[in-house]
């Protein structure tokens, strides 16, 4: 009982994925909890700024993932 699967969703639920892993944060409520730490909308949060150091990722890489999620 759950809404409609597209492209679309898939593509959303895979940004999410790498999210989580690009930030070491949790998925529930992601992009509004970044939001409400950096202040600013989501558009506009540098994404080398969200990434855990730890996980080594490439700016580039940073950009990529976060355009995925929203």
């Amino acid at each position: 009982k759950g809404g409609e699967y597209s492209s679309k969703t898939d593509g959303y639920a895979v940004g999410i994925t790498l999210l989580v892993c690009l930030t070491s944060r949790s998925e529930v409520q992601l992009t509004d909890r970044c939001e409400d730490e950096f202040e600013e909308d989501w558009t506009d949060i540098d994404a080398a700024t969200i990434a855990d150091a730890a996980a080594g990722w490439p700016a580039v890489a940073a950009r990529a993932v976060k355009d995925l999620a929203k």
